[in-house]
């Protein structure tokens, strides 16, 4: 073939970390991955050194539904290789194996060097490997369909000439590069939000349970895990993004937009889940999406008051963002508060007035 695409979403659910945009633009080119998605994506995390340690990620608990996690994305199904191995032994390389890959339906993940690729902001600025998603390829144009960001920091697609990735077939002495093989599990098959494990996300985020209680085999990205407790969970983390803005403020750490864009897509999504399980039958309103949409708006005019100063490069002002995180917080206990004892009424019929 000379031409190749494959079907993909360029405005997924989630863009605040590209370990989600990838899979769910997958996933949400059809409705079909929606329960299992409403049925998870809940709970929140915050690292405790999030004020000091700049790859600290603010981030959804279920960064486990990231590829190579032993759980995975249920809905699809990844295969992990060492990238070296192909460097050396496939014939035409990782180029080659990339094309052959898209023809089979398979889509690509894996890392390259964004100083060769002048569709990105470090183009011959800084040697940067960071993330590309791979799911097409022109051979007339000589290029690559890839998904990202780029100099104007909108996530959407760019075609990457075949010359500007030639750094995919670069193997690393500190890194031991993977390239992950994607495709659709047709297997899958869940078809209704499971209202009981909505249940325990909700109650876990609630009390800012530690999750990873329920799966202790998991490893966690940078070292962290349960035990050493250097993990927020849940309505503690707006603990962790106050401390976090006093630590800007002070000129002990630079702003990062990304907790906040992630905290406002939390509520986002809640939005649509409730709208998606009223329009469905799972629940009735109760108030209850009026409340969620009025704690969006808050999370969303921090989220833009702060892009604001970050473009601006003016100070924040960090007392009035505080007290609107502590607005939030309350609203957002009172939103769960709520959500969880209409799910008791639909877990437990009887136990109803």
């Amino acid at each position: 073939m000379r031409k190749t695409i494959l079907p993909v979403n360029e405005n997924p659910p989630i863009i605040g970390y590209l370990h989600h945009a990838y899979p769910l633009s997958i996933l949400s080119v059809t409705e079909a991955y929606v329960p299992w998605f409403y049925s998870n994506f809940v709970q929140l995390i915050s690292p405790k050194d999030i004020a000091t340690n700049r790859n600290s990620q603010f981030d959804f608990y279920n960064k486990y539904f990231f590829f190579g996690y032993p759980q995975g994305i249920q809905p699809l199904k990844n295969q992990v290789i060492k990238r070296g191995l192909l460097s050396k032994n496939y014939t035409g390389g990782v180029k080659q194996f990339i094309i052959d890959c898209i023809d089979l339906g398979r889509y690509i993940y894996t890392w390259a060097d964004e100083y060769d690729i002048s569709s990105k902001i470090s183009y011959q600025k800084n040697h940067v490997f960071h993330d590309v998603f791979i799911y097409g390829y022109d051979l007339e144009n000589n290029c690559f369909y890839t998904l990202g960001f780029g100099t104007d920091m909108q996530f959407s697609s760019h075609l990457i000439p075949f010359e500007q990735l030639h750094s995919l077939e670069d193997t690393l002495d500190y890194w031991d590069i993977k390239i992950f093989v994607i495709e659709r599990n047709d297997q899958f098959d869940d078809s209704s939000v499971d209202l009981s494990l909505l249940n325990i996300w909700l109650n876990d985020y609630l009390r800012s349970f530690d999750s990873s209680l329920r799966y202790k085999p998991l490893i966690y990205s940078y070292g962290l895990n349960s035990e050493t407790g250097d993990l927020c969970y849940g309505i503690s983390v707006y603990a962790s993004l106050m401390e976090y803005l006093e630590s800007v403020k002070r000129g002990q750490s630079s702003l990062d937009i990304r907790p906040f864009h992630i905290l406002w897509e939390h509520k986002k999504i809640m939005v649509e889940r409730i709208k998606y399980m009223i329009d469905n039958v799972y629940i009735e309103d109760d108030g209850l999406l009026e409340k969620a949409e009025q704690l969006e708006k808050v999370v969303l005019s921090i989220r833009n008051l702060l892009l604001k100063h970050f473009i601006m490069k003016n100070d924040i002002p960090e007392q009035y963002i505080k007290e609107k995180l502590l607005t939030a917080r309350g609203m957002d206990i009172d939103l769960i508060e709520t959500f969880i004892y209409i799910l008791s009424g639909k877990l437990n019929p009887s136990n109803e007035n």
